[in-house]
């Protein structure tokens, strides 16, 4: 672990604490022998997802306020809930792992009463999954798409399920902490892979209610321990639960992400979020808006600077993204040269094309983090 400088079990806290288990474990002979994994690989390839989207999405009625315990369930009754993990894992050998995993799902709508077509279905789901090892140049990812109609899928008070991959988020009763809870994960993608994890709530997470048509919780930096193909990890995670309306695809402005744990000489860690927006075509102003968790659980605003160094092009896309990040805060003295797990986390999926992977931290500190870029206009370089 000298190499990484990454405290892993240093990661606990008072507040805000999960204490996952994750075990990814290979899988043999699924495919071909189950029904059911043969349609969902039907299911798999949806070619006009994306104009499902521009054309047929259902408004969100306006949403009620963050309650405790109530998000911690699922939300039918939103046109777009999303739930997802990302983190680094470190295994026996010292080597960083990058790891994300996504459920949504998106309730549509016919546009006429007497249309008649495939499309006739409430809701359309999707699982997503990457994975990828230090000093590897391709981040696998996975992809499934499923239709609520053909029981492929389903979105129930407190779970979701797309295929083999589930989530269940259940409160515990008969306790005086309002946000206790019990909540499992299992993704089953790619298929010869198996990622559970399950986590105890003890607290609430820090929440945000965007208008009437976002809510948003997220709970930082959770420490686990576990298994992947058969040997030992450790690591951490960020945990986030959207849901409101999806925002419409192709708009001008973007959205980065930045997500930070710095180790300190104390022992305590300093936990970073940042949003960064700009505009498509890649000119206009840039805009940081960031916070620190504080040990209480309270989120203090910050100012960040957050450059991108360096580019590298997908041999796949053509999109040129940033080799390294750095990243810099008077205040708490902070000058972070951010280094991707896996040089080229390219995703593409139903959503587009975005950079998405873990990142080692150098610098004034060392720490973990978790990065997710959304491209300007193909084969540009970044400002």
């Amino acid at each position: 672990m000298a190499d990484h400088s990454i405290s892993i079990h240093g990661a606990h806290r008072a507040k805000h604490l999960l204490v996952v288990t994750l075990a990814v474990a290979l899988i043999s002979g699924c495919a071909e022998s189950d029904p059911a994994a043969v349609r969902l690989d039907a299911e798999s390839a949806i070619p006009d997802w994306r104009a499902l989207l521009d054309e047929n999405l259902t408004r969100a009625e306006p949403l009620q306020p963050i309650v405790f315990p109530a998000d911690l369930a699922s939300h039918p009754e939103a046109s777009a809930e999303s739930f997802s993990v990302r983190g680094v894992l470190v295994d026996q050998s010292d080597a960083l792992i990058s790891v994300s995993a996504q459920i949504d799902r998106i309730r549509l709508r016919n546009e006429s009463a007497q249309r008649s077509s495939e499309w006739d279905y409430s809701s359309v789901f999707r699982a997503q999954a990457a994975l990828g090892k230090e000093a590897m140049t391709i981040s696998p990812s996975q992809e499934l798409i499923a239709r609520g109609a053909l029981g492929l899928a389903s979105s129930e008070l407190g779970s979701i399920r797309v295929g083999l991959n589930t989530l269940r988020m259940e409160t515990t009763v008969a306790t005086d902490n309002p946000c206790l809870a019990r909540l499992s994960f299992t993704n089953r993608l790619p298929a010869d892979q198996l990622l559970q994890f399950s986590s105890e709530l003890s607290d609430c997470p820090v929440a945000a209610s965007v208008g009437d048509l976002l809510n948003q919780w997220e709970v930082s930096a959770v420490a686990l321990t576990g298994d992947l193909q058969g040997q030992p990890v450790t690591g951490v995670v960020w945990i986030s639960h959207t849901w409101g309306e999806l925002p419409q695809p192709g708009g001008a402005i973007l959205l980065d992400q930045l997500r930070l744990k710095l180790d300190t000489d104390e022992g305590e860690a300093i936990l970073i979020n940042a949003n960064r927006t700009k505009r498509r075509s890649g000119r206009g102003p840039v805009t940081v808006l960031a916070s620190r968790l504080t040990v209480e659980g309270e989120s203090e605003a910050l100012e960040l600077d957050w450059i991108d160094k360096g580019s590298i092009t997908s041999e796949n896309t053509g999109i040129n993204y940033a080799e390294t990040y750095r990243v810099t805060q008077a205040g708490l003295n902070l000058d972070l040269q951010l280094q991707p797990v896996v040089p080229m986390s390219e995703i593409v999926d139903a959503f587009g094309t975005r950079w998405s992977g873990a990142v080692k931290i150098s610098g004034s500190h060392t720490g973990i983090g978790f990065v997710d870029i959304s491209p300007n206009v193909p084969g540009k370089s970044k400002d």
